[in-house]
């Protein structure tokens, strides 16, 4: 199942679900557009998601999607008046069983909202939209990311490797998907590479002015788990994971600043969310079986919240968020 949390934080919070049988099970769920959800689901077999909407405190159910089955990813435009989707294929022609094996297709599809005027427009690999409504795509490897302009068809690279690498003063790197802050004037990506061992650099992040420019490198003994900008002006938050030791979460309200540490502990944690007007941070702290509510701007204070389920989204805007190896 899934479910919604009105009021969260205060008074008046108050717990929808939505619980379903079936052969197949709910993978979390998405925000679109505001007040309706995607919920996809595991297979096979495969089905459409289901969509909901949440309305005057009820989740009424909307119906499936309207793209075909096969259709696993999809992606609302920021607007919610387009999907970008990607099918998955048999691995192989005529397999038997059916459901053996199936991978994902490299032809990104575009459609209104209702599923109409379906077109092909661009190989690659699907990630995600942009605040501006273009698309975010793998192409020519992994990790090599293009940003591909529905309407000119133009691909454009937001972030060199090459000039990324300098920067950063390693030879190699690797970059992970490119995100936009909520201002729209900054770009963050996880980047991987080789450091001199004076360095204590396991992990990194980048973050560039919108034209691609870097201006930021910032490094960890760690693992990088999640990052996550914050839905105003370009606050970034990410979670950091140790081997087994420390979990931390760090804040930089700016990239010329230092970044804060909000929070650090033995127990695994790495799953965060943005309130909508930036002011705090959730926590999914699983380990403990609870939420924990953080001020961005620091302080003692932490409200400790029962954990409700998975990972949180809070809504709206969704945050603009990456997470290691995805």
């Amino acid at each position: 199942g899934f479910g919604v949390v009105p009021g969260f934080g205060s008074r008046a919070e108050r717990r929808i679900e939505i619980r379903m049988r079936g052969p197949d099970a709910f993978q979390g769920a998405e925000w679109i557009a505001g007040d309706r959800i995607l919920v996809p689901r595991d297979g096979p077999p495969f089905r459409p998601p289901p969509l909901f909407r949440l309305a005057a405190g009820r989740l009424v159910r909307e119906g499936p999607s309207p793209l075909p089955a096969l259709d696993t990813q999809q992606e609302w435009s920021p607007d919610g008046q387009l999907i970008a989707s990607q099918p998955i294929e048999p691995c192989e022609p005529n397999q038997r069983p059916r459901w053996k094996c199936y991978r994902q297709a490299d032809e990104i599809y575009l459609q209104a909202a209702d599923g109409s005027g379906r077109r092909a427009v661009t190989d690659g690999y699907l990630s995600a939209w942009t605040p501006d409504g273009r698309l975010i795509v793998t192409a020519g490897g992994a990790h090599r990311y293009v940003v591909f302009d529905p309407r000119t068809r133009k691909k454009t690279i937001p972030l060199s490797i090459g000039r990324v690498a300098a920067f950063a003063g390693v030879k190699r790197a690797t970059l992970g998907p490119p995100r936009w802050s909520g201002d729209r004037r900054y770009i963050a990506a996880m980047l991987a590479g080789k450091w001199p061992k004076a360095a204590n650099a396991f992990h990194g992040l980048v973050i560039a002015r919108a034209d691609g420019t870097p201006v930021r490198v910032v490094t960890s003994p760690y693992v990088i788990s999640m990052f996550a900008w914050s839905p105003r002006g370009h606050r970034l938050a990410w979670t950091t994971s140790g081997f087994p030791t420390p979990h931390e979460l760090f804040v930089l309200d700016d990239p010329k600043d230092e970044p804060r540490r909000l929070l650090a502990a033995d127990r695994h944690f790495d799953w965060i969310a943005w309130s909508p007007d930036g002011r705090r941070l959730l926590v999914d702290d699983e380990n403990a079986g609870r939420w924990l509510l953080i001020a961005a701007a620091g302080g003692k204070r932490l409200e400790k919240r029962a954990r409700l389920g998975g990972r949180p989204h809070w809504c709206c805007p969704v945050n603009a968020y990456a997470i290691f190896n995805g």
